[in-house]
């Protein structure tokens, strides 16, 4: 009989990750084509791939009569190829690439803070990602930003293997994902991964050793795909160079005329970090004490691991903030980089509450609450508008309760894990609740196919209660850009 091998941190941290996964991917999955595709870049997306799907023709995304060269076409292809399995476009195939590039990044941060930190860091930073609602909101939309985000974090993921004189199995992964994030959204690319590793690459004076004619012809492999691509669309679109350098341009505020009628988005140098605390709400209230362990160790300087971690979250993110345009989306691709430092941040909490510090403790409690604010909102909703009878408005309230009240219990006896795996369940049932319930009717009205008799009920509730009626019909979601 052969021994049974023995259970090691690591394999219960994997035990647990896979459990994450198939709970996340549930998520994603439940009611994922219901809602109409109305927004418009969704609907872009939708009328650029149904061409592809009818015509064969993978070569220029073509919206309806107008060539479409704004961004790359790699999405395009991923749900194309998803319509033909599928048997025909439709929504589920359209957001399928969307909901898997979401999965990839909880699967990111687990495998790069399991390499900086153990299994323990792993699975926390994976948590971390899957709660966050901008990862869950853009999973379940058809456009690229997700798929973007996976590429770019793996490319830097990759590049943490290979900065130490990695395998050459490294190295090509690096060139893979870098390649997939250029084929998939253009320049953004070289924000989100190629600052970053420059500055790492200066940090550790590292540079000039770097500049080999081996790593050149990577770099060059990397951009091979989108630049056949864009020779490919130059050759046989009149007017292509100027219309792609015209979009190009665009998120700088330059606004040349082949860009004439498409929105810049200009906003305030803020903006992002509002965004930001949106996109990963309730553990942004973490983000003080990651800002203070940052300082004290001068940017993680005797951590190579985190603070290429750091800079990865870091650069991009002032980079994005100091151009013209903004949109929220721009900060998914540093959100599991982002979950790690939040995960080395919490474990540290963890470490000094059990001496006696309040850290976590402080952190549990604002989190907590606004974890029951949320669940207060469901029920508000649930009974006021999508009546919900007192049995399944107790069952929908109940989970709250319990996640807020198990997390605080976990805090205080210093359980990171415990901590964040509580209130990532509460998390889910809310985004379950709002996924499930609240999102599709939403986006029903907002695309004027709602019954009849749905309609006349909404303008019931709003006129009753005009506040609730407001946080109903409020900011339109992620994809409307």
């Amino acid at each position: 009989m052969s021994a049974v091998p023995p259970i090691t941190p690591d394999s219960r941290a994997t035990r647990w990750l896979a459990v994450l996964l198939l709970g996340y991917a549930l998520l994603l999955a439940w009611r994922l084509g219901d809602a109409p595709v109305h927004r418009s870049n969704e609907v872009r997306v939708d009328t650029v791939v149904r061409g592809m799907v009818a015509t064969g023709d993978l070569l220029v995304p073509r919206l309806e009569d107008e060539v479409r060269l704004q961004k790359p076409p790699l999405y395009y292809w991923c749900a194309t190829l998803a319509a033909r399995i599928a048997g025909g476009a439709g929504n589920l195939p359209l957001r399928v690439p969307a909901a898997l590039a979401s999965l990839a990044l909880v699967v990111i941060a687990w495998s790069w803070g399991r390499r900086l930190g153990g299994p323990r860091l792993g699975l926390l930073a994976a948590i971390l990602v899957a709660c966050m609602p901008g990862v869950g909101q853009f999973g379940r939309l058809g456009v690229a930003e997700s798929l973007l985000a996976a590429c770019c974090a793996a490319a830097m993921l990759a590049w943490e293997h290979a900065r130490e004189g990695g395998s050459a199995g490294a190295r090509l992964g690096f060139v893979a994902a870098l390649a997939g994030a250029i084929l998939a959204k253009g320049t953004p690319a070289l924000l989100v991964v190629g600052v970053p590793v420059l500055a790492d690459l200066l940090l550790r004076r590292r540079l000039r050793a770097a500049l080999t004619w081996r790593n050149i012809g990577l770099l060059a492999l990397a951009c091979l795909p989108a630049a056949a691509w864009y020779a490919a669309v130059f050759l046989v679109v009149p007017g292509a160079w100027d219309e792609v350098v015209s979009f190009v341009m665009l998120p700088f505020g330059v606004t040349l005329p082949k860009a004439h009628g498409n929105a810049a988005h200009v906003r305030p140098f803020w903006y992002h970090a509002a965004a930001l605390v949106g996109l990963t709400v309730p553990f942004a209230l973490v983000l003080p004490a990651l800002l203070r362990d940052g300082a004290r160790s001068r940017f993680w300087r005797h951590a190579s691991g985190l603070r290429l971690v750091a800079l990865s979250v870091a650069l991009p993110f002032t980079g994005f903030s100091l151009i013209p345009e903004k949109q929220d989306h721009y900060l998914l691709p540093i959100l599991p980089a982002f979950g790690v430092l939040l995960g080395a941040t919490i474990l540290d909490l963890a470490a000094a509450a059990a001496k006696g510090a309040r850290g976590l403790r402080i952190a549990a409690v604002a989190c907590a609450i606004l974890l029951l604010a949320s669940f207060a909102a469901c029920e508000w909703v649930a009974r006021g508008a999508l009546d919900f009878g007192w049995p399944a408005s107790v069952a929908l309230g109940l989970p709250g309760v319990v996640a807020a009240t198990m997390a605080l219990d976990a805090a205080w006896r210093a359980r990171p894990l415990a901590f964040a795996g509580w209130l990532a369940s509460g998390v889910f049932v809310v985004m379950l609740f709002f996924f499930g319930w609240v999102d599709p009717e939403r986006q029903s009205m907002e695309a004027g196919v709602a019954e009849p008799a749905a309609v006349a009920h909404w303008n019931e509730v709003a006129a009753r209660d005009r506040l609730l009626g407001g946080l109903f019909f409020a900011a339109a979601g992620p994809g409307d850009r």
